[in-house]
């Protein structure tokens, strides 16, 4: 399973068991309604906090391959640029 999908089942599965545990737990049924009202806005916060940090982790891996991309143009630039110059100079060569 990827961390994506930990994260999300890991999420769920602490609503599920909170909400449970409010629903099964002796109270009026206006404190059972506040508590899950509350444990949902929790964990809306939650959900919204690990999403904020999924798009600060995306958009630093697509930073980190716009400069590989980058990296790898420049590479195979000088390698074409290095290939034409020793065909040149082989040409030259021939020549003489």
């Amino acid at each position: 399973m990827n961390k994506k999908g930990a994260i999300g089942l890991t999420v769920a599965a602490l609503a599920t068991g909170a909400a449970l545990g409010i629903l099964f737990a002796p109270a009026s049924g206006r404190k059972t309604r506040k508590r899950i009202a509350r444990r949902g806005r929790d964990a809306r916060e939650k959900l919204n906090e690990l999403l904020e940090e999924g798009k600060a982790l995306f958009g630093k891996m697509r930073q980190e391959a716009d400069e590989s991309a980058e990296r790898a143009k420049t590479a195979l630039r000088n390698g074409a640029n290095e290939t034409a110059k020793a065909a040149r100079e082989a040409a030259a060569a021939a020549r003489s």
